[in-house]
């Protein structure tokens, strides 16, 4: 585990995934102030065959930060992109420095100076808790995204629920409606393989497949289910823990009209994981409809950070492109 020591960050390395030690890598996200369960190395692997991390360190050795940097090449063009499903990802820092803004500073500008050199174009989301001002001018400023969660502390003072929630809640419980926590993936798989594929992109919900096989391996996946007493209405949704949330990744709606399968799932499930977990995370979206949905069951809005850097040649290819 780092400590804080008193002097500058020496040297930033891009260090490639097979030297990544997956049980150090793994420990620096749970010990960090601001990392999730999307940096782990086996979420990584699952969802960008192709990552590497930039790794900051001190002169004594010890680490001072990380950023996981998935990539692709494009011709010989390198960039590093946010892949699907992966809310969060940016320079993560360990839990003693979160005080120490100065620090922040400097080591950030020394990854992001790094990363420049190796990468022509870079989109990533920074994930919250850490706000990265000191940005040069090749680097986009104030883009921000918007996220979603409710706190344990929040959801003790009172149900936060609005009337509507509450209201279906307690019609869902009058009617039989049954809701569990499921080992098998069974529900989860044949909900994704029956989804109307013209509208939502079949390869996201392989991808959730591959996670949930993932997270299994590593404990940190649930499923959760909620039927009506004839179990013709389904409803499922698949949340992932690490050290400081419980994040919901995917969330399918049942088939009746008036939503009633899928609010009273999405209760439990808020309930169910605060009972382990500090906050829940609903991981955000700038869409209205998606975020008043969330609003709904109490949750805060939050801000996290986009860090946009492109280079002139791909300034330059967009711009050819879209005179097209």
């Amino acid at each position: 585990m780092s400590i804080y020591p008193p002097v500058k960050p020496v040297e930033v390395l891009i260090h490639r995934r097979e030297d990544i030690d997956d049980d150090e890598w793994d420990n620096f996200i749970n010990d960090s102030c601001n990392g999730s369960v999307f940096s782990y190395h086996w979420y990584l692997d699952t969802i960008a065959p192709n990552w590497e991390a930039a790794i900051c360190y001190y002169e004594n050795g010890a680490i001072a930060a990380v950023m996981p940097l998935p990539y692709k090449n494009y011709f010989s063009i390198k960039v590093s992109r946010q892949p699907i499903l992966c809310r969060y990802g940016g320079i993560i820092y360990p839990q003693s420095l979160y005080s120490h803004l100065e620090q922040i500073r400097c080591i950030s500008t020394c990854i992001l100076a790094e990363i420049s050199r190796k990468y022509l174009w870079v989109h990533l989301y920074q994930t919250p808790g850490v706000w990265i001002d000191n940005l040069s001018s090749e680097w986009q400023k104030n883009e921000a995204g918007n996220g979603y969660g409710l706190f344990r502390e929040d959801f003790a003072k009172g149900n936060p629920y609005n009337a509507t929630n509450k209201n279906l809640y307690n019609k869902a419980q009058k009617m039989g409606f049954k809701y569990e926590i499921i080992q098998s993936a069974d529900p989860l798989i044949e909900i994704l393989d029956n989804l109307d594929h013209k509208i939502i992109d079949k390869s996201k919900y392989e991808v959730i497949k591959a996670l949930y096989g993932a997270a299994r391996v590593f404990n940190a996946g649930t499923i959760h289910m909620a039927t009506d007493l004839e179990k013709n209405n389904i409803a499922v949704a698949f949340t992932l823990q690490d050290a400081r949330a419980s994040r919901l990744l995917f969330l399918n709606k049942g088939n009746d009209s008036n939503d009633i399968v899928n609010r009273y799932l999405l209760c439990n499930v808020i309930e169910e994981c605060l009972t382990k977990s500090p906050m829940f995370d609903f991981c955000g979206s700038n869409i209205k409809g998606v975020a008043d949905f969330f609003e709904s069951f109490g949750a805060h809005q939050f801000r996290y950070q986009y860090l946009i850097k492109q280079g002139k040649l791909v300034t330059m290819m967009k711009n050819l492109l879209s005179t097209k």
